[in-house]
C-alpha cells in the first residue's frame, strides 16, 4: 500500500481511490505505522475523534486525542497484532466518552504488509455497538427482572399459607403448591394431572362445578370468580371440610387458565361456633339474670343498655330506661358526687358498693353494685350489676335488734342445736350460772343439773316439746360453784318447714329469792314467833292431810 500511495505517477488517483473506498464504509476505519502514528482514516473516523477532515489525523498518536487516557491500553492492543501477524476480530472494548458517559465498540484489527510481506503497520476497524449494547444490557436486565419475578412468584407460590391450584380449561391441575399439599392430603405429583372435581370438590357438588365451568368457558360469565366464597373441601381422606375459595380466570394467547388460591376455614368456623354460643350463653344471662345490668357511657352517665330485671326492678320500660342518665335513679348522690365516683372507677377498673337507687313510682332500693369498666373497640364502657338488697338490709336490721334483745335480756338466754348441745347463750346465762360462754358451747345442758328433778320430770317436759313445741315450768339448777337456785324456765322448739326441731330455746329466770320468800311466810303462817313450835294452823293443816288420806 505505501508503495502505491509513493509511486508518483499513481499517486493522486491511489489516495483518492482508497479515501473513496474507505470513506464508503459504514463503520470508522484507521491505519497506523510501526510507530502506532496514525496514518490516515475515513470521514466518519474522523468525525468521531473530533476532527474536522481525516488529513488532521495524519502524524497523531493516541495520546494526542480525546482517548488519550486508554492510549497505553490501544498502543499494547496494536503492537499485539503487528507483532504477531495475526489479526483480532471482533472485540468488544470501552472507552469513557467526552461527556463521562461509556462508549461500547466492536473492534478488528489487523497487520498491514508491504510488498515483501512484512508488517508495516496495522489496520484498525470498528463500529459503535453502543445501541446495540443497551439493548443487550436492557435484555439482559429484562431476564433478569423476569427471573426475579419468577422466582419471587414461585417462592409466593410455593409458601402461600392459602393452597395455591392453577387449572387448564379442561379442569385438569397444572400447579400444585405444598400448602395444597398440607390441606387436601394429596402430594404434588399425585395432584397434577388429575380432574379438580375429582381431586377437591364432593361428589354432590362436581356437576355443579363442571356446568360452571363449561358455562363460563362459553359465555365468559360466572358469579363465582374473582370473588371469595365459602365451599365445602374434599379431603384425601374423604372428610369434608370448610374452605375458603377465590378463584380467577387467566387469559393466555389462545385459551383460558384458572388459579384458585383454597384456606381451610375449619378452625375459624369453630371459633365461630364458640362465639356465636357465647353470645348467646351472654344473651341469656344478660335477659334472664334476676339481678339488673346496665351498660353505661362514663362521659354521658346515659344508659346504653339495660336488661329486663334492670326495667322491672325499676318500673320503666326498656325504651324509658334507655333515655335516663344515671342521676335519673340516684336517690342520694348528686351529679357532682357520681362523676366523681365514675372517674374513680375508670382509674381502679372497678368496685363493689352497696347505693340506693329511686324506682319509676319513687320508691327506694337498697341495692348492692358491682361496677366495672369493660374496654370495646372504639368506645369504653361501665357495667354495673346490681340486686336489691332492701329485704335483706331489713332481715339485717332485725337481725341487729334481735340481737341487741339477746345481749341485753336480764333474763338468761340458752340455745341448743336439734342434738341438745349448746350453740349460744348471752351475757346474762354467764351472770346466772357463772359459766362463761365458751366453757358451755358445744355441752349439754344436763352440767347445770341438780338432781332434784327425777327422770320422770324430764321425760314430762321432753313429751310437752314434742307435742306443744313449748313447756313452762319451775326447775331447780346448779351454778358452777355448786350452789343450787331455783328458775322459772321456758322452752320452745324451733322447727323448720318440714317440721324438723333445729334449735331449742331456753329462756329463765333466777327465782331463788322468791323461793326464800315464800319458805319464810309458810314458816311465820304455821310456826309460833317465839318459841318456833307449829301453831294451830299447821296442826289443822296436818289433820286434814290425814283424813284425806
Amino acid at each position: 500500500m505505501k508503495q502505491m500511495m509513493n509511486n508518483a505517477p499513481h499517486q493522486d488517483f491511489s489516495r483518492t481511490l482508497l479515501q473513496d473506498i474507505v470513506d464508503g464504509v459504514p463503520m470508522c476505519v484507521f491505519w497506523k505505522d510501526r510507530e502506532s502514528r496514525y496514518l490516515g482514516c475515513n470521514a466518519l473516523f474522523a468525525r468521531d475523534a473530533g476532527l474536522s477532515c481525516p488529513d488532521e489525523l495524519v502524524g497523531k498518536t493516541d495520546f494526542d486525542m480525546r482517548w488519550k487516557k486508554q492510549a497505553e491500553l490501544y498502543r499494547a492492543d496494536d503492537k499485539r497484532v503487528m507483532d504477531s501477524g495475526i489479526p483480532r476480530l471482533g472485540y468488544e472494548e470501552s472507552r469513557i466518552g467526552q461527556d463521562g458517559k461509556t462508549i461500547w465498540r466492536r473492534v478488528s484489527k489487523l497487520p498491514l504488509r508491504g510488498a515483501a510481506h512484512e508488517v508495516i503497520g496495522v489496520l484498525g476497524i470498528y463500529e459503535d455497538i453502543g445501541e446495540r449494547k443497551l439493548g443487550e444490557q436492557a435484555r439482559l436486565e429484562s431476564q433478569d427482572r423476569l427471573r426475579e419475578q419468577k422466582e419471587f412468584l414461585a417462592s409466593i407460590f410455593e409458601n402461600a399459607l392459602d393452597a395455591v391450584v392453577l387449572m387448564d380449561a379442561e379442569g385438569v391441575i397444572t400447579c400444585w403448591n405444598s400448602q395444597a399439599e398440607k390441606t387436601f392430603g394429596w402430594s404434588r405429583k399425585e395432584a397434577v394431572g388429575r380432574l379438580l372435581h375429582e381431586t377437591i370438590v364432593p361428589s354432590r357438588h362436581r356437576e355443579a362445578h363442571v356446568s360452571g365451568l363449561r358455562r363460563f368457558l362459553s359465555t365468559g360469565e360466572s358469579s363465582r370468580l374473582n370473588a371469595r366464597i365459602e365451599i365445602i373441601a374434599l379431603h384425601r381422606d374423604g372428610r369434608e371440610f370448610p374452605a375458603e375459595l377465590s378463584i380467577s380466570p387467566i387469559k393466555t394467547a389462545d385459551r383460558y387458565e384458572f388459579s384458585a388460591f383454597v384456606r381451610d376455614i375449619s378452625k375459624r368456623k369453630r371459633v365461630e361456633r364458640q362465639l356465636a354460643e357465647r353470645e348467646e350463653l351472654f344473651s341469656a344471662i344478660f335477659k334472664q339474670s334476676p339481678s339488673g345490668i346496665e351498660l353505661i357511657d362514663p362521659d354521658t352517665l346515659r344508659f346504653a343498655e339495660a336488661n329486663p330485671a334492670a326495667c322491672r326492678m325499676l318500673g320503666y320500660t326498656h325504651e324509658e330506661y334507655l333515655r335516663l342518665r344515671i342521676t335519673d335513679i340516684q336517690a342520694d348522690m348528686d351529679e357532682e358526687t357520681l362523676v366523681a365516683a365514675v372517674r374513680q372507677l375508670e382509674v381502679s377498673g372497678g368496685a363493689t358498693f352497696e347505693n340506693r337507687h329511686r324506682s319509676k313510682n319513687g320508691d327506694i332500693l337498697d341495692v348492692e353494685i358491682n361496677a366495672r369498666m369493660l374496654d370495646m373497640p372504639g368506645k369504653r364502657l361501665l357495667v354495673g350489676v346490681w340486686h336489691d338488697i332492701t329485704g335483706r338490709k331489713r332481715a339485717e336490721e332485725n337481725l341487729r335488734i334481735i340481737a341487741s334483745v339477746f345481749d341485753n335480756s336480764q333474763e338468761s338466754i340458752l340455745i341448743t342445736d336439734a342434738d341438745n348441745a349448746i350453740i349460744d347463750v348471752n351475757p346474762a346465762f354467764t351472770r346466772t350460772t357463772g359459766y362463761s360462754r365458751e366453757e358451755v358451747l358445744g355441752r349439754n345442758p344436763k352440767l347445770l343439773g341438780s338432781g332434784r328433778q327425777d327422770k320422770a320430770f324430764y321425760a314430762e317436759m321432753w313429751q310437752a316439746l314434742k307435742q306443744d313445741g313449748a313447756w313452762r315450768g319451775e326447775i331447780w339448777n346448779r351454778r358452777k360453784s355448786g350452789e343450787f337456785y331455783a328458775e322459772l324456765l321456758s322452752v320452745s322448739a324451733i322447727r323448720d318447714e318440714d317440721g324438723k326441731v333445729q334449735r331449742h330455746v331456753g329462756v329463765f329466770s333466777d327465782i331463788s329469792h322468791l323461793k326464800e320468800h315464800e319458805a319464810e311466810l309458810s314458816r311465820i303462817a304455821h310456826y309460833d314467833a317465839l318459841t318456833g313450835i307449829p301453831n294451830r294452823v299447821l296442826l289443822a293443816d296436818r289433820m286434814r292431810q290425814a283424813i284425806a288420806q
